[in-house]
């Protein structure tokens, strides 16, 4: 199986020298600086753009710093800890918040994973830590073929990989801060409307040509034909060769990263205060401050035990993308706050130490060993 990690690592660094995830990576880019920007006009703040699109932002004697979707606002240890799939599944299973069943495995050994999926029929792998953005998943896995293209897939990303089992549901991402719902929105799936005559294939690349004109306006990644292209349009008994009616839209895959602005849609008004506590409950067991927390439900309006809905993932550095949705007013303001009052506090702690006490401190210092 060394050779099949070999391979797998070569597709990874293949795929991100690709055009898609550059023209990505340049529309995210261009997107945070937007937010950022925005932000910053907003609290009477000043933005000077560092190297690497570092974003420096000032208020009064108050600096933070940010890059794209990421703030201080999180220490590296809960970044690390959160960005730990497995780790997060156990936190949440002490505090009886539903969750997939999964089962941790690596590409040298897939027979517990075959289990697995032999048992729950219908599952998903995915990299267990290190990625973001739906990146090494691949969905509706239901053969054990399947399972072994998947997991050569998610091995590029990270040698653990994890199996879970799938979820039907709408996909609902609830944002935190400080404990705060901030905002909330139903993500729909990438999809594509057919013209009675164009083959699936025609239509997806009409859509990333439109996605290249429009830029991070209408989406901020391209749509990859990937295996879970493959597998979402398998479960509809399509292929990339199908003809859709005219007017019909499809959905194309079930890894939601890569849908557009407007299959995004916000669901304040309509989420159950059951799932939002659960959600809260969720964030506060993991001692995160800024948490995206995605939800799996067949019916949002009630609570998750009652219809077999799940939390899916609590993302420690939730992208700003999917809550730019039509009416919204954009999060990066109560963050941006939350940042700079954050600095103003160091700020005070720092002006209020005595000097004979920060001496003591460093005397103190100098005889540890």
């Amino acid at each position: 199986m060394n050779a099949a990690l070999a391979v797998a690592k070569v597709r990874y660094y293949a795929e991100r020298l690709s055009f898609s995830h550059r023209w990505s990576t340049q529309q995210k880019d261009q997107l945070y600086l937007k937010c950022w920007t925005e932000a910053a006009k907003e609290v009477e703040a000043s933005i000077e753009a560092g190297h690497r699109n570092l974003l420096r932002i000032t208020k009064g004697n108050a600096t933070t710093v940010v890059w794209r979707n990421y703030t201080d606002l999180d220490g590296p240890a809960t970044l690390r800890a959160v960005g730990d799939k497995r780790y997060v599944q156990r936190a949440l299973a002490r505090e009886r918040i539903p969750t997939p069943s999964s089962f941790t495995f690596q590409l040298s050994d897939l027979s517990e994973a075959s289990r697995f999926l032999a048992e729950h029929g219908t599952c998903v792998v995915k990299p267990l830590s290190g990625t973001g953005g739906g990146s090494g998943i691949t969905t509706r896995i239901c053969s054990q073929r399947e399972l072994r293209i998947a997991s050569k897939k998610a091995s590029g990303y990270c040698r653990d990989l994890q199996i879970e089992q799938y979820i039907e549901g709408c996909n609902f991402r609830l944002l935190f801060l400080d404990g705060v719902l901030i905002d909330a929105v139903e993500r729909q799936p990438p999809s594509v409307t057919g013209d009675g005559y164009s083959r699936l294939s025609r239509l997806v690349l009409n859509e990333n040509r439109s996605r290249k004109k429009q830029g991070f306006q209408h989406a901020q990644e391209l749509l990859d034909i990937d295996e879970d292209m493959a597998a979402t349009l398998k479960s509809k008994r399509l292929t990339l060769r199908s003809v859709i009616p005219a007017g019909e839209s499809v959905s194309v895959k079930t890894v939601i990263n890569q849908n557009a602005a407007s299959e995004n849609r916000s669901a304040l008004a309509e989420l159950s205060p059951h799932i939002v506590q659960t959600a809260r409950q969720a964030v506060h067991c993991l001692n995160v401050r800024l948490a995206g927390v995605d939800v799996l439900t067949p019916d949002p309006t009630q609570d998750l035990q009652a219809v077999g809905g799940v939390v899916l993932e609590v993302n420690t550095t939730p992208g700003f993308y999917c809550h730019q949705h039509l009416g919204s007013q954009g999060v990066a303001v109560p963050i941006l706050k939350a940042c700079l009052s954050d600095a103003s506090r160091r700020l005070s702690a720092i002006g209020e130490r005595s000097p004979d006490a920060s001496d003591h401190f460093v005397e103190g210092l100098s005889h540890v060993d």
